[in-house]
């Protein structure tokens, strides 16, 4: 089990945000008022780490003690055609990476290249293996932002106004760091200040961890100077 937890400014004692005693729990991102979190849940399979679902956790108070399994499944795994509902926890195949996109709207990565619920390796990363999807929590609809092809899209962040989604993608043998305008739908690469390319070190974003896709070791970096840096010239 990993846990997440809190720890305060003005205390030198963290405390549980989830109870779990046998589920992985990872990449948990604060909701935007603060009170509650999403995070990625993870279940066993063939494989120690398959497939994830969208749970959203409320941050309790500091002396409250957290139920044992305490939350709630707002992002499920998709059930591949022809599987009857009994065989859920079969597929290991699920959506990873959340971050909310305003009140009400998660944006999320999926492995959208196993379409039979089992996880395989050996899949071609520049055709694509995983897209980036929107789910309004609202109505329920899931729509997609990002498609797979090509180079796959995943570890998706969105800047501070909502304007702008970055993403990485396969581009020849590296992972490249691309924005895309939310509004426009343009695209545009982040070029590297010294080879003047935009290309970041190789990963295996087609891989799966408690952190989601592995990336690249200096993504989030390159994330938060660049979104900051961009958001005044992305096309609107």
């Amino acid at each position: 089990m990993s846990p997440c937890c809190l720890n305060p400014a003005h205390s030198s004692s963290a405390f549980h945000v989830t109870n779990e005693t046998y589920r992985y729990l990872g990449d948990p991102r604060w909701h935007p008022s603060g009170d509650r979190v999403i995070a990625t849940k993870y279940y066993t399979g063939q494989i120690t780490v398959a497939a994830g679902e969208g749970w959203e956790y409320p941050v309790p108070h500091q002396e409250e003690r957290v139920t044992i399994g305490a939350g709630k499944r707002v992002v499920e795994r998709k059930l591949p055609l022809g599987w009857p509902p009994s065989m859920y926890n079969l597929n290991h195949i699920g959506p990873v990476q959340f971050l909310w996109a305003g009140e009400d709207k998660l944006i999320y990565s999926l492995n959208v290249a196993n379409t039979d619920g089992l996880y395989h390796d050996g899949y071609d990363v520049h055709f694509g293996v995983n897209a980036i999807f929107q789910r309004d929590l609202s109505t329920g609809r899931t729509t997609q932002l990002v498609g797979a092809t090509p180079g796959g899209a995943s570890r998706p962040e969105l800047s501070r106004d909502g304007r702008t989604l970055a993403l990485v993608r396969r581009v020849r043998d590296k992972e490249a760091l691309v924005l895309m305008c939310v509004v426009s739908l343009a695209y545009s690469s982040f070029p590297d200040p010294v080879t003047g390319t935009c290309k970041l070190d190789r990963c295996a974003t087609s891989g799966t961890a408690l952190h989601g896709t592995p990336p690249p070791a200096p993504l989030h970096l390159a994330h938060t100077q660049h979104l900051r840096s961009r958001r005044a010239t992305m096309p609107s």
